[in-house]
């Protein structure tokens, strides 16, 4: 995911970041995993990486 830091008010990116990462990780598979990295719009720099989180939804 690429972010525009300047669109962002203080602390309001940190907060959709958590909040993404926990929604992707709550929909995947069981036995697959979700990584959100968030890049600079700007440069292309890492903002932020998450850690791995393994998905919990069973497999049918």
């Amino acid at each position: 995911m690429a972010a525009d830091e300047n669109a962002f008010i203080e602390n309001s990116m940190g907060t959709l970041i958590l909040l993404l990462d926990l929604y992707l990780s709550r929909y995947a598979p069981a036995n697959s995993f979700t990584q959100l990295v968030v890049l600079s719009k700007n440069d292309g720099s890492v903002i932020v990486r998450c850690p791995m989180r393994t998905g919990i939804v069973p497999l049918l």
